[in-house]
């Protein structure tokens, strides 16, 4: 895998992607760190469903201060650690293999916030980037919508932060709030979500 901007631009690490794992291609990486601009500097960032982790990465090579990647297949969590390790992110940046859609999450993050050496006080930039299978599955996408839901409505947000969602493009909006922003990439639709507060606030300069 290769990280395609920010300090470590063009450095690769090492992954053996497993079945169902989607890597975000370039072009739809750049696109989106581009419209998320100065979001990124100094930015806490939590990844579910990290998978291949190149959103969590890239976001560090760009200037973000802490990334925390949330895996739920225990191998795929192991070879995330050891590419952490790779590019010598460690003293800022934790895997935690859980399920990005499990009651117990938001849980795990509040503690894990105050364990690690960083002042993480809420997530500013939030990447679901879930299965396009889970999407396709009205469970799954039910699920889905109630956690990102969840988040924008929740402490683990901040005011100021935003939820970039992707899913399938054949498939109906899975999150029902108005985004701030909608891009389609081919086969991938990507949404940046705000919190309510900020959304509302923003609302007449849009």
């Amino acid at each position: 895998m290769k990280i395609s901007g920010g300090e470590s631009r063009r450095r690769t690490f090492s992954r053996k992607l497993r079945d169902g794992v989607r890597p975000p291609l370039a072009r739809l990486r750049q696109s989106v760190f581009s419209m998320l601009g100065d979001r990124v500097e100094g930015a806490h960032v939590l990844d579910l469903f990290a998978g291949s982790g190149t959103f969590a990465f890239e976001a560090l090579s760009r200037g973000a201060r802490s990334a925390v990647l949330v895996e739920s297949d225990p191998r795929i969590a192991r070879e995330l650690d050891g590419a952490v390790e790779e590019l010598g992110l460690r003293a800022r940046c934790r895997v935690v293999r859980s399920d990005a859609l499990g009651q117990s999450l938001p849980g795990r993050l509040r503690v894990l916030r105050d364990e690690v050496p960083w002042t993480m006080a809420a997530f500013d930039i939030v990447f679901v980037d879930p299965p396009f299978a889970l999407c396709r599955e009205a469970a799954g996408a039910e699920k889905l919508a109630r956690r990102v839901d969840e988040l924008l409505g929740g402490d683990l947000v901040a005011e100021r932060g935003v939820v970039v969602f992707r899913q399938p493009a054949d498939v109906d909006a899975i999150v029902a709030r108005e985004p701030a922003s909608v891009r389609s990439f081919g086969k991938s639709v990507v949404s940046f979500l705000e919190p309510r507060g900020a959304a509302e606030e923003d609302g007449g300069d849009r």
